[in-house]
């Protein structure tokens, strides 16, 4: 069947009109390449034959297609280096610094951190001895504490780690014998200390476990660190009642509360010999302690600069028992002690009583009572503290009669930058008084600088 033929109407004639023109004018408006217009003008000036000109056209549309792909070749390697810049970013370590704490350097997952401080300690003591012989009163420039701390966690953020070091170290004097030299030579030197090694994982904000080398929970003060009082230096009874550091095992942890426990308690089994040294009885140590914070826990850390405003405190009790199993004379000894601690409006107290038993074996066993109690007024905010403290220690039978010892200090303390940068000044009496009669009193003047980075 034949179809008659369709005349276009005026309507699709002006629509396929208007289109024709717009895609000529597109045309128009598009510039030619610079390679296509040289093509042209050296064809039509005849310098090449119509061959020639396909042909440079040929490779002038070779040439596009092959920058076209390099750009898009370049483009990609531009977005494969953005994304490994990024993820070089999200794995880089991270590096924070806490005032006073130091350095922490944390991966970018949560595997591992390791945290670096330093602590300094400049003294210059100047002590008048009335009674005591010898150079007691010969002034004195020392460096108690030079420490280094490294910390942190790994694999797991509840597995934490820290070594403290101290290389101010300690006094030892070595005798070095000679053959056919009579008189021993001896050597002195200050040896680097291992403070802290351990390592603690916690199971629960009620139990972490630690293991290696730490101060044994006995004593509020003991335990708050030498960077943190309010004078330049601990009481006399840190070094009667407290272990001190030791090599063992402890169980610690808090509850009742959040950040401010109103229970926290710590309990250890030690070799008893002190820090660095192995066991060489029988026996072993066990150390306790329990605080109680009803208006909120006190932090370990004297003083209070900021002049909070709430009431808090928190009661301790401490015991421990050291086993011996008499190799040198030397039987059991037993500590029990409790403390206060509580701050309110830029005033802080700090008390506590202690007595220790030791078994002689034979004779008498000696016996000591020893109690501290100090206070501070912070005078400017986090500027200026003043301090006061007084402490005392009682012996019995401990081999010279009744001893005894007592200490009476104010103290003045500058704080640039918190406890972490401070100038601290003490003044007082300390009296050392053996049951023979012999004594050793001084006046005792004490400046020290302190940088905690």
């Amino acid at each position: 069947m034949i179809r008659p033929q369709m005349r276009p109407t005026l309507g699709v004639w002006i629509v396929v009109t208007v289109l024709s023109a717009a895609n000529s004018r597109a045309q128009d408006a598009a510039p030619p390449r610079l390679e296509d217009r040289l093509i042209e003008v050296l064809r039509e000036n005849r310098t090449i034959t119509e061959a020639q000109a396909t042909d440079l056209r040929r490779v002038a549309e070779d040439y596009r297609r092959d920058e076209e792909r390099r750009l898009r070749r370049d483009a990609g390697l531009d977005r494969e280096i953005d994304v490994l810049a990024d993820r070089l970013a999200e794995d880089a370590v991270r590096s924070q610094y806490f005032r006073g704490k130091g350095l922490r350097f944390t991966s970018a997952d949560p595997d591992a951190s390791l945290e670096i401080g330093l602590r300094l300690q400049v003294r210059f003591t100047q002590a008048l001895g009335e009674d005591a012989p010898g150079d007691d009163d010969e002034p004195q420039f020392a460096v108690p504490r030079a420490r280094l701390s490294l910390g942190g966690h790994a694999f797991d953020p509840r597995l934490r780690y820290r070594f403290l070091f101290d290389f101010a170290g300690t006094n030892v004097d070595t005798p070095v014998s000679f053959p056919g030299i009579s008189d021993d030579v001896s050597s002195d030197a200050r040896f680097a200390d291992l403070k802290d090694a351990y390592l603690a994982y916690a199971f629960d904000p009620a139990l972490t476990i630690r293991a290696g080398q730490f101060k044994t929970p006995y004593s509020r003060q003991a335990l708050t660190g030498a960077g943190d009082l309010i004078f330049v230096d601990r009481a006399i009874t840190d070094k009667v009642f407290p272990l001190g550091r030791d090599v063992g095992v402890m169980a610690h942890g808090g509850f009742g509360g959040g950040a401010d426990d109103l229970v926290a308690y710590s309990f250890g089994v030690f070799n008893g010999e002190g820090d660095n040294r192995s066991n060489d009885d029988r026996g072993l140590a066990y150390a306790a302690r329990l605080a109680v914070s009803p208006f909120g826990e006190v932090p370990y850390t004297e003083g209070n600069l900021r002049r909070t405003e709430a009431f808090q405190a928190t009661i301790g009790i401490n015991a421990q028992l050291h086993q011996d199993d008499a190799h040198s004379g030397l039987g059991e000894d037993r500590a029990i002690g409790a403390d206060l601690a509580a701050r309110y409006a830029g005033v802080s107290l700090l008390a506590e009583l202690h007595f220790r038993e030791d078994d002689a074996v034979a004779g008498d066993d000696p016996s000591a009572v020893g109690w501290l109690a100090q206070v501070g007024y912070v005078l400017i905010q986090d500027r200026l503290e003043l301090a006061l403290r007084a402490s005392s220690i009682d012996w019995d039978d401990n081999g010279t009669g009744n001893s005894a010892r007592r200490e009476s200090l104010v103290a003045l303390s500058w704080y640039l930058d918190g406890h972490a940068v401070k100038w601290q000044a003490d003044f007082g009496r300390v009296e050392d008084r053996d049951g023979d009669g012999s004594a050793a009193d001084e006046w005792r003047f004490r400046l020290q600088f302190q940088l905690t980075f």
